[in-house]
């Protein structure tokens, strides 16, 4: 039997379709399995013949995950497993030697953070496993290889060609942009989507406006003028959008996770959120600074609120600093700013409806401030899982989370937020959140996925007039353009 868990029809729609090449895309909503894919696949090659280890980049924590839950859950064939941590201790070490001298029929599992790829031993190791036996290298959470000049794009392209098969995966390909395929795929083969440098990629795709960067922001001599104009190239639209689908279609598979069981409903709803009078005051002064500040804003956007819509639809191409101001509003809003405390009602808010619900809740907070506030008004009824969580201490957050002796879960999404399985919890409060169409879509897919049987409620928390009602627009704008191109709904 070449698998443990029996497939689901989706699931095994993708196998299929995966057979056979050395490059493909599981571009599959979350929830709907992508890892077992990946398992099942594996062990089937294995089983064949064709390749002797696996070797999965995955985001930081999510190696635990892989090792220590799915490909126990999943692997059908006699295996060894390791992971490869910062600051490993010695039997996470040994574990990693052990897999290395695992004996030719015990198929090798190496699971590595994928920042790695921007270290020069971490670069190294994965060399070796390479070296070794013929790979399958997956990408877990591709959509975050962004940028195809990055250190980090240009090692994987590098490492790529030497796998004898190459896996993407991720529910949100394209969060942001449909550019952002560019350096997934070109990981896959550089031939796929018909060009090979990604400025011409980009010229093909996107309506484009070259921008002069704001005359304080030019790189300036020793005698205080100008050296030279900078620019960056403002997105306007994006084109050719079957086109690009196309292209992607016979090298990828997509599928809703309703498409692969009976799934209970998402539930979604707003909690309002009111500022206090020294909230307002601060928050409209920054707003006004904000949007005075910005620069290549189209001209017919007078309304200071236009303008930071603009800004935020536009955050993944416009210049950094230019977003600094966005994340102080936002920090105004929940009560904080610039290391001092404001008065505020946002803890007293989330308390308060976490006295309507029964059962276990989720609790996602973009900020450090807000999930240290959050966690100390809970107190020893939550765990904790963000940038400072250590690796053992993540592993056990979920752990005491799923098995009910902890009745909140609070978590930053650009951390928390992906490849884990928090279906305890039917219920989700978003405190604070990115402008990034993935953190959402991801913190959410935690709870909604298959193993969850009841209808799960996601609750927006969001003070009226703010850049919390603007954010929150543009993610839902977002998510919907890039279930057009990976979904077609």
């Amino acid at each position: 039997m070449w698998y443990k868990t029996k497939p689901h029809a989706q699931q095994l729609a993708a196998l299929k379709k995966a057979a056979g090449r050395p490059a493909f895309a599981y571009l599959c909503e979350m929830g709907t399995g992508k890892s077992k894919m990946v398992i099942d696949e594996a062990s089937i090659l294995f089983s064949k013949g064709a390749i002797g280890a696996v070797l999965i980049l995955c985001p930081n924590g999510g190696q635990q995950n892989w090792v220590l839950r799915e490909i126990p859950a999943h692997c059908a064939v006699k295996y060894k497993a390791a992971y490869k941590v910062a600051g490993w201790k010695k039997a996470e070490r040994n574990a990693w030697l052990d897999t290395i001298a695992a004996p030719p029929d015990t198929l090798k599992f190496f699971c590595i953070n994928i920042d790695q790829l921007v270290v020069k031993a971490g670069v190294e190791t994965m060399e070796s496993i390479l070296k070794l036996w013929p790979t399958y290298m997956a990408v877990d959470e591709s959509h975050r290889v962004k940028g195809p000049d990055s250190q980090r794009s240009l090692a994987l392209h590098k490492l790529g060609p030497r796998a004898s098969h190459r896996r993407i995966l991720s529910g949100t390909a394209s969060p942001q942009s449909p550019l952002d395929l560019f350096s997934q795929f070109y990981f896959l083969d550089s031939r796929i989507l018909g060009h090979s440098s990604f400025t011409p990629f980009r010229a093909e795709y996107a309506v484009l406006q070259k921008m002069p960067l704001a005359d304080k922001y030019q790189p300036r001599g020793s005698d205080g003028n100008t050296t030279s104009k900078r620019f960056y190239w403002k997105i306007l639209a994006y084109r050719n959008g079957e086109k690009l689908k196309a292209l992607i279609a016979p090298y990828s598979f997509s599928c809703k996770l309703t498409d692969c069981v009976d799934m209970p409903p998402l539930i979604f709803r707003e909690l309002r959120v009111e500022l206090t009078d020294s909230q307002r005051r601060i928050y409209d002064d920054l707003k006004q600074l904000s949007a005075a500040s910005i620069e290549g804003c189209p001209a017919h956007l007078t309304s200071d609120d236009a303008k930071l819509l603009w800004l935020i639809e536009n955050a993944d191409i416009v210049p950094g600093h230019a977003l600094t101001e966005l994340l102080r509003l936002q920090q105004v809003v929940g009560g904080f700013v610039d290391g001092h405390v404001l008065e505020n009602n946002r803890i007293a808010t989330l308390l308060d409806h976490l006295e309507d619900i029964s059962g276990p809740v989720i609790i996602w907070a973009r900020f450090v401030a807000d999930i240290e506030a959050i966690a100390d008004a809970l107190g020893d009824d939550c765990v904790t899982y963000y940038g400072k969580t250590k690796p053992d201490e993540r592993t056990r957050a979920v752990d005491l989370f799923q098995s009910g002796q902890r009745r909140y879960f609070v978590g930053q999404p650009s951390t928390a937020g992906i490849m884990l399985t928090l279906t305890a919890s039917s219920h989700i409060v978003h405190y604070s959140k990115s402008w990034k169409a993935d953190d959402y879509l991801q913190s959410n897919a935690r709870a909604w996925r298959i193993g969850q049987r009841l209808p799960v409620t996601v609750t927006d928390m969001i003070a009226a007039d703010t850049i919390d009602r603007v954010i929150h627009s543009v993610v839902k704008q977002k998510a919907a353009r890039m279930d057009e191109l990976l979904y077609g709904v």
